[in-house]
This record gives structure tokens, C-alpha cells and sequence, in this order.
């Protein structure tokens, strides 16, 4: 049964009685565009009995017409809510289409590949139809290899979006196992070099440098291949050489960030105070790319290798062992991290031992100087893993871990947590070292 136009009219009249005065006029003004939208959708086949009965019972009044007028001018308006539509779903596209714009990365026009790469770029992110389309074994290389063209510290115009793919690429595992098999590791190490000589802006170099080491984090996070491409397990003459590069870009990196701060002081000392306060509001956050280095640290502990090339470089041993003291609570936990992942196999106890990291551990816990619970239970995983040897268990009773851990726990310097855990997991494997007493010739002894 269809719902028709008189059915409408006589719902409205029921619904709406003639009012006296000017009040029915206004309501009728002030919704009459709704009204008319809604009840008379097609004003073509639409009848005007019932308006016609309308208007002559209100006619009456003096001031009907002038209203009348206003009336009439409003009812073709169209609500603002009703104006408002609902987005359409963007359509993915199909192969044939990510095809065809992947080939437009080797068109012979610069403005041609400028615009592909933006394109992607933009369409990267949390795009699956993209990612299957990257990861299948027919488009793939093909397409990653266009992409890898650019990836060079010459193209500065188009690497910054080539980054942006590749990084959202990477997120995905079909994705990166596909980029780690086109050497995409090795080639972002020697990116980094390249970016570093070159003679461009340090916000520049900056930017592209943090994108960088997130593209290399993202892999070698998600597959040991990745690992590997970056300690190169297979060659036996540089194996290491890549984590020593990465030790310079920390140094770097954290010397640059040193200096920009003593800069900035001085410049805001020979400044009045509001212009100092101008200039601190307006500076933007420094990029912490020592904290991305330290991450790719993190994962290279994922594997046996990786922890014994760590823990027998000393550069990197001392400055891990610096991380654990840091302000930066991210640093702090980072380093942690990969001292506990290298502890848990007793093989590397005797290199770990060889450094300050330890002694570190028991004297942030001791003296409660780690306010992070998640970071104090970190330094107690350390100790207790470094216990299980007895190079470790022999060191710890050396400085007399027990006596001091024992006065921490009891003078509620650590968090509950890590309290329980010492008592429970540390504690009772330590002895009791007792204070030793000279005898000197002239004392007598029983």
C-alpha cells in the first residue's frame, strides 16, 4: 500500500489544528521548509487543497500577506541538517589501476613521477588493497624497485614521500619481508651516510635521517633477516661494521643536540625576557633520534648474534650503561631492555661483567633513583638473570648486594613490585658477607 500525497496532507491538518493569532504563523514559517521537504517531496504531483484550506482560515488576520510573502520565500529553503551528507565509502582500487600508476613512476617527465610519488604517498597509509598489491609475488619487485629508484640522498624533492611509503609499507609483514629481500637495509644505511655529507639544512638532514632509522626499526623488528642484513652475519670481514656506524649517528646525533641547546642559550641570554619566552614557545621539539637508534638496538637483541656483537662492543657497552642514568625515562627503559634480552643467556655474562652496567643496576635499585616501576623492574630482572652465573653471583657478593638490597627494600625505596620480586627471586640466592676484621701483631685473640 503506497503511503500518498493526500495521506500526507490529512496527517499535517490532524497534526497541526489552525492556531489564533500570529504564534501559528511563526511555527509554521520556522518549520516550513522541513514541512514542505518532508511531507511534499515532489511539489509537481502534489495537491494544495489542504494549504488553500490553510490559508484561508488564518486569511483574517491584517498581517497574513506580509507573511504570507515571507512564507513563501522560505518554503524552497532546505534545512541545514538536511544538507549535510553522509561521505561515500572510497573505493578501493584494483591491481589493474596500482599497476598503472606504479608505471607512471617511469614515465621520462619529472612532473609525471613527482605526482605518482604524492599520489602513493598519500594513499599509504592503513591501505590494505595497497599492501596486497605490494606484497604479491607479480607486482611486488617490480613496484618496490620503482619506488628504490629514488631512494638516494640526490632525489631531496621526492624522498621525503619515498620515505612515507616505505615506512607505512613496513608496517605491514608481507610488505616488509618483500622490502627486506630487495635490500632495502643496507640501502637505508648507506642512505643515512649520504644524507650526512650532503649539504643541506640540518632540519633537513634531521627529518630524513629519523625517517630513516623508523623505516630501519620497522624491519628489523619485523624479521630476523633484517637482522642479519644489519649485523652482515654472512660476511665475515665486516660483521659488526653496521652497529659501529650506528655508534657514530648516536654520537653525532647527541653532540648535534648539545650544541643547538647551547646555542639557544646563548642566544636567549643577550635577549630580553619576553623575547626568551617568545623564542622557547615558538622553538619547535627536537627530534630524539637517539631514541629510534636505541630501538633498532632493541631488536638486534632479539637474536643470539645480535646480543654477542652488542655486548662486546665497548662503545656501545658504555654508552648503555651512560642510557641506564639518563633523564630520557624512553632511553632509560630502551637500555634496560637490552641488557635484560643480553643477560638472559649466561654466555654473555662474562662480556657484560667486563663493563660498569651492573654495578649501575644495584646502585639505582640501592638508592632508589629509578622513579619508572617499569624501568626499576627491569634493573631487578638484570641482576637476578645476572645471578644464574657464577662470574655474576661472585660480583654481586663482592659489593655486598644483599646487605644493601635488603635496606632499599626495607626503607621503601623501591616500587611494591619490585620490592616482592627482589625478596622473592634475589634475596635468598645471595649470601651474607660478612665485614672482615685485621688482626694486628699486637692484639691478642682467643
Amino acid at each position: 500500500m503506497s503511503f500518498s500525497h493526500e495521506c500526507c496532507e490529512c496527517l499535517f491538518a490532524y497534526s497541526f489544528p489552525p492556531l489564533k493569532g500570529y504564534l501559528y504563523i511563526y511555527i509554521y514559517m520556522l518549520f516550513s521548509p522541513v514541512c514542505w521537504l518532508f511531507f511534499f517531496p515532489h511539489p509537481s504531483t502534489c495537491t494544495f487543497s489542504f494549504l488553500l484550506q490553510f490559508f484561508l482560515s488564518i486569511g483574517r488576520n491584517v498581517l497574513f500577506f506580509p507573511f504570507l510573502l515571507l512564507l513563501f520565500c522560505l518554503l524552497p529553503v532546505k534545512p541545514v541538517f538536511l544538507a549535510v551528507r553522509v561521505p561515500r565509502q572510497q573505493k578501493s582500487m584494483s591491481e589493474e589501476e596500482f599497476a598503472e600508476v606504479f608505471g607512471f613512476l617511469l614515465n621520462n617527465r619529472e612532473d609525471v613521477r613527482k605526482m605518482a610519488v604524492k599520489g602513493i604517498a598519500q594513499q599509504s597509509k592503513d591501505n590494505s588493497a595497497l599492501f596486497a598489491f605490494l606484497a604479491s609475488p607479480a607486482h611486488g619487485p617490480r613496484s618496490f624497485d620503482a619506488l628504490l629508484q629514488f631512494f638516494h640522498a640526490g632525489g631531496f624533492q621526492l624522498l621525503g614521500d619515498i620515505l612515507t611509503i616505505l615506512i607505512n609499507c613496513s608496517v605491514d609483514s608481507r610488505c616488509a619481508e618483500m622490502l627486506v629481500s630487495r635490500r632495502v637495509v643496507r640501502k637505508a644505511m648507506r642512505l643515512l651516510e649520504g644524507i650526512e655529507a650532503s649539504d643541506h639544512a640540518n632540519s633537513l638532514k634531521r627529518s630524513l635521517e629519523e625517517m630513516t632509522l623508523m623505516l630501519l626499526s620497522n624491519l628489523t623488528a619485523s624479521h630476523i633477516t633484517a637482522v642479519d642484513d644489519l649485523l652482515q652475519i654472512e660476511d665475515e670481514d665486516l660483521r659488526g661494521f653496521y652497529l659501529g656506524k650506528l655508534h657514530v649517528y648516536y654520537s653525532r646525533f647527541l653532540s648535534n643536540g648539545v650544541k643547538e641547546e647551547g646555542e639557544d642559550d646563548a642566544d636567549d641570554g643577550g635577549s630580553e625576557g619576553k623575547e626568551v619566552g617568545k623564542t622557547r614557545a615558538e622553538k619547535p621539539p627536537a627530534r630524539d633520534l637517539q631514541k629510534w637508534i636505541l630501538q633498532i638496538l632493541l631488536n638486534l637483541t632479539r637474536s643470539s648474534d645480535g646480543q654477542m656483537l652488542l655486548t662486546e662492543d665497548e662503545d656501545w657497552d658504555r654508552t648503555l650503561t651512560d642510557c641506564l642514568g639518563s633523564s630520557n625515562m624512553r632511553h632509560r627503559l630502551l637500555a634496560a631492555q637490552c641488557y635484560r634480552n643480553c643477560s638472559l643467556q649466561t654466555e654473555h655474562h662474562a662480556a657484560i661483567l667486563r663493563g660498569n652496567s651492573l654495578r649501575v643496576c644495584v646502585e639505582r635499585l640501592c638508592d632508589g633513583g629509578e622513579p619508572v616501576p617499569g624501568v626499576e623492574m627491569m634493573l631487578a630482572e638484570i641482576v637476578a638473570e645476572m645471578m644464574r652465573s657464577e662470574a655474576g653471583m661472585q660480583y654481586l657478593e663482592e659489593v655486598n648486594a644483599k646487605k644493601h638490597l635488603q635496606t632499599a627494600v626495607a626503607e621503601k625505596k623501591l616500587d611494591d613490585g619490585t620490592a616482592e620480586f627482589i625478596e622473592r627471586h634475589v634475596l635468598p640466592f645471595l649470601d651474607d658477607v660478612v665485614d672482615a676484621y685485621v688482626v694486628h701483631e699486637g692484639d691478642i685473640v682467643d
